[in-house]
């Protein structure tokens, strides 16, 4: 390397170059960083017995539903 390389390599040409590397590599390392951070949790089951049952009596005056449970 002579000095004359060095004295064309300015600032802007290496900012070009790596900046974007560097900042790709921070959104990759921040990602990870969040998803350290994540709470973990599990779905809860839905079991068919926690509905209440519903009735005839529940259904008073609604003949479109009636015909639907009815089908």
């Amino acid at each position: 390397m002579t000095l004359a390389f060095l004295g064309s390599y300015d600032f802007q040409t290496w900012a070009v170059t790596w900046l974007p590397i560097i900042f790709m590599g921070l959104l990759v390392v921040g990602v990870f960083y969040l998803l350290k951070f994540m709470p973990r949790t599990k779905p809860v089951a839905i079991k068919p017995d926690d509905a209440p049952p519903i009735g005839w009596d529940d259904l008073a005056g609604v003949d479109e539903a009636k015909e639907e449970l009815r089908e």
